[in-house]
């Protein structure tokens, strides 16, 4: 249904797995291919585990081929749902807390394709991730209101 969608034909929402102690998300991490975010051997003191997260690896592919199962499989009904096991993670995220402080680590994986592109480190002021992550809300909210 097009009216309840904002006019878009397809949405779809992957939430990212969350857990709240470091040995759940280990245990978790450690069955995926590839690095693990490990906790900092030299976190400073007082900070404590608030949440860590596992996305699955986004890529154009995987959405062309849940949108294609999804029109066919899902086709008649408002909401179509399917548990999906990945073997790689796009994501690992640890947020470590200090009272009013946070300590942040995040990991990404890049596809394959998009890695190919780039070579070398690139660094990317501060500021201009802000810059894109206002601009991606901005375009998010134009596009869903």
């Amino acid at each position: 249904n097009k009216k309840l969608m904002s006019g878009m034909e397809f949405l779809y929402i992957i939430n990212p797995l969350t857990f709240k102690t470091y040995e759940e998300y280990i245990k978790k991490a450690a069955t995926y291919q590839g690095p693990v975010l490990q906790k900092p051997s030299n976190l400073p003191k007082g900070y404590k585990l608030a949440k860590a997260e596992i996305e699955y690896l986004k890529s154009k592919e995987f959405e062309a081929e849940v949108k294609k199962e999804a029109a066919i499989e899902g086709q008649g009904k408002l909401l179509y749902a399917k548990k999906y096991d990945w073997k790689v993670p796009g994501k690992f995220k640890l947020e470590y807390v200090n009272g009013k402080k946070k300590f942040l680590l995040d990991m990404l994986t890049i596809d394959p394709k998009t890695a190919k592109k780039q070579t070398g480190y690139v660094y990317e002021p501060p500021i201009e991730k802000v810059k894109k992550r206002v601009l991606k809300l901005l375009i998010v909210y134009c596009l869903g209101g």
